[in-house]
């Protein structure tokens, strides 16, 4: 399976379906103006797969990782990496908004952050509202 969004895709299969649709992206995507960047792909995988994965994509430059990674303005991966994700894009917010708009802050931190406290909600499972 395959997900498109303009030009960022995403797949979820095993390693050589994801090794072969990289080589297939490769080889025709040019013919339709886009051009994969290795440096800037990221493969999530489970700890006890992560050399095989390596060594499967050994002579490509895309990055390997077993934390996660963040996509299309949420994150994916394991539990610590998404916790941390939520915290540090909550603490931004907050500070963003105290800065810029002092007298603002106490109204956006009691009403206005629940309405982004809500997205992460709805696109990362199992987050509950205490970590936002």
């Amino acid at each position: 399976m395959q997900c498109w969004f303009a030009d960022d895709a995403s797949t979820a299969n095993p390693v050589a379906k994801i090794k072969k649709w990289w080589d297939t992206l490769n080889a025709i995507g040019p013919d339709f103006g886009y051009y994969p960047n290795g440096k800037k792909c990221w493969i999530i995988t489970k700890p006890d797969r992560k050399i095989m994965v390596e060594e499967a994509f050994k002579e490509t430059a895309i990055n390997v990782t077993i934390q996660g990674q963040r996509h299309l303005g949420t994150a994916i991966g394991s539990r610590g990496y998404v916790e941390e994700y939520v915290n540090n894009k909550m603490t931004n917010w907050i500070s963003e908004i105290t800065v810029t708009q002092p007298q603002a802050s106490y109204t956006t931190y009691t009403f206005g952050l629940k309405y982004r406290r809500t997205y992460f909600l709805r696109t990362l499972p199992g987050i509950h509202p205490k970590l936002t």
